[in-house]
């Protein structure tokens, strides 16, 4: 990893918290601790309630615990927040 001047900038505290949570739920995730992802991605809700990510995640992680009305509610609306992406031909 080459030195980049943008690793020097301030961040705020909500950067930070988000940035340990999401360290803490790859953790959780890799260890198929799906019910501690899953508090940690509400956690990150409460910083970003708007999070297409995180929204898909706690669809995702909803499903793997069998919550599958949750899952199906969170997945709906990622696809509704979600970007369009463009596929190649």
């Amino acid at each position: 990893m080459c030195f980049d001047s943008e690793m020097l900038a301030t961040v705020g505290t909500r950067q930070i918290l988000a940035r340990m949570l999401t360290n803490l739920k790859g953790i959780y995730f890799n260890n198929q601790e799906y019910e501690k992802a899953l508090s940690i991605v509400e956690r990150l809700l409460i910083l970003y309630p708007n999070s297409a990510c995180e929204i898909r995640d706690r669809g995702l992680l909803s499903y793997q615990l069998k919550r599958l009305a949750e899952a199906s509610a969170d997945l709906d609306r990622y696809l509704r927040l979600a970007p369009r992406r463009k596929t190649a031909r």
